[in-house]
């Protein structure tokens, strides 16, 4: 079997410094780099990212990103530095209703 870090473009949503790719419904890998160099490498959590596309929304507004799935919903202050409680939070949903993860 072959591995593929690389994830499909697709899968890949990228803002300011940021990327997030959606590997699934119910994760998606965060990354910040001040000078938005993202790492491709395989990692041991995730070593085949080139997965089937998942389906997800992206809606952007003025200095805010927020990605949701059918599992998760991911808020972000665009241009506001690296992730912090301050400029990110996630949603997720667990036993029929969302809970904030902090």
């Amino acid at each position: 079997m072959t591995y593929d870090p690389t994830a499909l473009p697709s899968n890949i949503v990228i803002a300011g410094n940021a990327r997030f790719t959606v590997l699934s419904s119910a994760l998606i890998r965060l990354e910040y780099d001040p000078t938005g160099q993202f790492e491709d490498r395989a990692s041991f959590a995730f070593v085949h990212r080139a997965v089937e596309p998942v389906a997800f929304t992206v809606t952007k507004q003025p200095g805010a990103l927020l990605t949701e799935t059918e599992d998760l919903k991911l808020a972000c202050a665009v241009g506001s530095g690296a992730f912090s409680k301050e400029n990110l939070g996630i949603e997720y949903f667990v036993e029929s209703e969302f809970r904030l993860w902090v």
